[in-house]
Order: structure tokens, then sequence, then C-alpha cells
């Protein structure tokens, strides 16, 4: 179903725990073996979200999961795992990764953006699938402390033919409480919510985490700066 906003509408399909299909073995990075795997879910969903609509403004309808390297400890983004389902099948399509600096609780100065990943033999909802990129090879992108690890996908916005699973309980006792603050952004013009980046919370009722996973490799890279008008011109280009 849809919840209607003023400039978009919010897609949420019900998902059973257990129907995700197996996740892949974690790999190595190839700039060191030294890795950590960071997820925020335990695996199972028990939704699948969307943002829709053809008035949606640029940046709406990103989502991003924040993560902690252990101690303050330099690495880089090697692999992005993405756990995601979709309503069309045989769709090809792709999504911008992005990772983010922390800025008080909030995705703030970008560190790295890497457009048009391309995605595709996406499992057909409900199941859940899994899809993985190698992101160093791409494009070294250095995280230490705090970061946010996020995507926008370019599929047609005005149906909700991809579908991001989230996890909104703990429904494994083997895995202890991990977090539930994944947020989405909300662009101008979207009904009562401010422009700027919200708890996943606020649209859905309750907290939750995302199926956006990542290997982290312990090897230092030169960290890029990136403004959010670069971001914008992904999407406005000579028109801004």
């Amino acid at each position: 179903m849809a919840e209607q906003f003023e400039g978009g509408s919010f897609c949420t399909y019900d998902l059973q725990p257990g129907v995700s299909e197996p996740h892949p073995a974690v790999r190595h990075c190839t700039c060191t073996a030294d890795l950590a795997y960071f997820i925020n879910s335990d695996d199972q969903f028990d939704r699948a979200i969307m943002w829709s609509g053809p008035g949606l403004a640029p940046g709406s309808g990103m989502f991003a999961e924040y993560f902690e390297t252990p101690d303050e400890r330099p690495g880089a983004v090697c692999i992005l795992y993405l756990r995601i389902t979709s309503l069309v099948s045989s769709l090809r399509t792709s999504i911008d990764l992005y990772v983010w600096d922390d800025d008080g609780g909030r995705p703030g100065e970008v560190l790295g953006i890497l457009p048009e990943l391309p995605l595709f033999s996406i499992a057909p909802y409900p199941a859940v699938g899994t899809r993985d990129w190698d992101i160093y090879e791409r494009m070294p992108i250095g995280v230490q402390g705090g970061f946010w690890l996020g995507l926008r996908g370019n599929w047609d916005p005005e149906g909700c033919s991809v579908l991001l699973p989230i996890d909104t309980f703990d429904d494994d006792p083997k895995v202890p409480a991990l977090r539930r603050d994944a947020v989405t952004y909300v662009g101008p013009g979207v009904d009562e919510l401010s422009e700027g980046w919200h708890p996943l919370e606020d649209i859905v009722g309750v907290p939750a985490a995302t199926g956006i996973n990542a290997v982290i490799g312990w090897c230092p890279v030169p960290v890029l700066e990136t403004s959010w008008g670069q971001i914008k011109s992904l999407y406005l280009g000579d028109e801004r």
C-alpha cells in the first residue's frame, strides 16, 4: 500500500521473516585481508518500503544507515551489500551510492559518491535477495569513526518498482540488540514533513534498520570532499 503525502507517496509492503534468500558469504577486500562486516538488521525483514511520486524533489528518496569504526580506526568502504526486492520482473536499473561523515547523528559532509551502480536480477517480492558491488576498485572512500552509508534509486519514481526491506524488531534471540535508526531524506514540498533527514520512525511509526550493509577494510585512503551542490547536480544537470 502507499501512504499519500502532498508531493509524493511512501509505499509499504508486508514481508514475512524467513523469506529472505541466504546471504552470500562475505568476501575479502582487495586492499587487505583484515576487514569488518557492518550490519544493523538481524537479516529478518518485516516490511519493504520506497518513496514514489512524479513530484519528488532531487534528493528525496535517499536512505542511509549509520555505522561506526571501532576506536576511530581509519578504513575504506570495500563492498556494499544491499538486501532488495522488486515488484517488477526482469528490471534493470541502477543506484547511486553515498558515503557521509556523521554530523551529530545525521549524514553530514559527503565523503564519496558512486553513481549508477548497476542493479538487476532482483529477487521478486515477497522474496528478499542480495546484490553486492566492489566499491574499493571503483573509488577508494575513506571512513573513520561514525559514518553513514546510503543510496538513491534511479528507477521510475512514479511507481514502487524496487523496495528496500526494513527490520523493525528483534526477532532473532541469538543476535544482540542492533541499531534501529535508519534515516531517509525528505525534499521540499512533501506534506507536513520538513525538508531534510528524518528517522524512518517518522514515516513508518517505529524505529527501523534497512538492508544496507557494508564490508570495511582497514586500509586508510584520502577523504574526498564533495558538496551537497554536487549531489543535486546528478539530478538537475544543467538546469539547476
